[in-house]
């Protein structure tokens, strides 16, 4: 089933038109992780300290391009920015929001792919949160489910 990735950042403008995503960057592709490592051998004797991986997303070059190599040169933050993820087709609705607050543009890397000009942006940020709904087969909501971290106290929400 394909899927439409969008992503709203405050203070940059994308080029999406569809309805309830106009002016986000229409994503390609998109990954995050993070780790919580515990000493070898340890047994489950305690955990370590969880660390975030930046959050990675690939996009045509667009005209949230300059300005995202403007905040990754300068350092400047972006408040918020907002993942998210719908199923293609009629009807679609969002069924996974990611939410970052303090965010950070940390690098950005453009290559051809053979169809035009694409970037790579890495984004760090202070706090994410997941907003996951899930759909019926016939595309009606369930009940959200919320986690969220603070990546600065490490504090789970």
């Amino acid at each position: 089933m394909a899927i439409d990735n969008f992503l709203k950042l405050d203070g940059i403008a994308g080029e999406a038109t569809q309805r309830d995503h106009r002016g986000a960057i229409e994503l390609l592709s998109w990954s995050w992780g993070m780790t919580n490592e515990s000493p070898a051998g340890g047994g489950g004797s305690g955990a370590g300290r969880a660390k975030a991986q930046s959050l990675l997303f690939v996009h045509r070059y667009d005209a949230a391009s300059p300005p995202l190599l403007r905040h990754a040169a300068s350092g400047r933050h972006i408040a918020s920015a907002v993942l998210s993820a719908r199923r293609s087709g009629g009807g679609a609705r969002d069924f996974l929001k990611i939410t970052l607050k303090g965010v950070m543009v940390v690098a950005v890397q453009m290559a051809d792919n053979g169809d035009g000009p694409v970037e790579q942006v890495a984004l760090n940020f202070a706090e994410i949160a997941f907003d996951y709904t899930p759909q019926s087969p016939r595309g009606s909501a369930g009940t959200p489910v919320r986690v969220g971290w603070n990546v600065r106290t490490s504090q789970v929400t």
